[in-house]
C-alpha cells in the first residue's frame, strides 16, 4: 500500500515497541519507588501521563478525517499519490491524519506496556493490586479508535482493487473483533459500544462507496 509506505509503517511499528517498553518500565519504576497504590509526585504522574493525550488524538482524528472527506469529495475525486493531488488532501488533511494515527499508536502502546508491567508484577506476586485488566482494555480501546482512521485514509487515497479488497477483509475482522469484545463483557463497555458504532459507520461508508462507484 503506497500510503503505508509514505507514512512509514516501519516507523509506526518501532514507535509501538518503544512506547510499550516506556509504559512497562514506567509502571515498574512506580511500583519499586512509590507503590502502585501510592499518591505519586507530579513529576512521576507527568511522566506516566505524558504520551496519553486522548483529547489530542480525538481532535486530530476528527479534524483530519473531515478535511480529507471534504477535499476528496468523500473519496470520489481522482487521487494521484505520486503527484500528490489533490494538494489540500496531501498537504493538509493527510498530515493531520498521520499525526492522529501515530498518536493513537503511541497511546495504545503505552497502555499495553503498562498492562504488561502490572501483569508481570501481579504474576510473580510482587503486588496485590490488580491493574492490568483495565490497561489491556484501554490498549484495545485505542486500537478500536485508531483503526478506523487508518482504514478510511488508506481506503480514500489508495484506490487499487486489491487494496480495497484487503481493507474490506481487515474491516470485517475488525468488526468481528469488536463484537466478540462486547460479548466477552470486559470492562469499559461504553468504549466497546463506541467501537460498534465505528464499525457500523465503516460498513455504511463501504456499502455506499461501492454502490455509488457502480452507478
Amino acid at each position: 500500500m503506497e500510503f503505508l509506505k509514505q507514512i512509514g509503517f516501519g516507523a509506526i511499528i518501532k514507535g509501538f515497541i518503544i512506547f510499550s517498553f516506556y509504559g512497562f518500565f514506567t509502571v515498574g519504576y512506580i511500583h519499586f519507588a512509590h507503590g502502585l497504590d501510592a499518591e505519586l509526585p507530579k513529576g512521576v504522574m507527568a511522566t506516566l501521563e505524558g504520551p496519553l493525550s486522548l483529547y489530542t488524538f480525538g481532535w486530530l482524528a476528527l479534524v483530519g478525517l473531515i478535511l480529507l472527506l471534504l477535499v476528496t469529495k468523500f473519496g470520489f475525486s481522482h487521487i494521484d499519490i505520486e503527484s500528490r493531488t489533490p494538494k489540500l488532501a496531501f498537504y493538509l488533511a493527510v498530515p493531520i491524519c498521520e499525526s492522529a494515527i501515530a498518536l493513537g499508536v503511541v497511546i495504545g502502546a503505552t497502555f499495553f506496556g503498562i498492562a504488561l508491567g502490572a501483569h508481570l508484577l501481579s504474576a510473580i506476586n510482587w503486588t496485590d493490586i490488580i491493574l492490568y485488566p483495565v490497561f489491556y482494555t484501554m490498549a484495545w480501546a485505542m486500537f478500536v479508535f485508531t483503526y478506523p482512521v487508518c482504514m478510511l485514509v488508506i481506503y480514500i487515497l489508495d484506490q487499487k482493487k486489491t487494496v480495497r479488497l484487503n481493507l474490506n477483509i481487515a474491516t470485517a475482522l475488525y468488526i468481528l473483533g469488536v463484537v466478540l469484545f462486547l460479548y466477552i463483557g470486559l470492562p469499559w463497555q461504553s468504549v466497546v459500544e463506541i467501537g460498534v458504532m465505528m464499525a457500523v459507520l465503516i460498513g455504511v461508508y463501504l456499502i455506499l462507496h461501492w454502490r455509488l462507484s457502480k452507478s
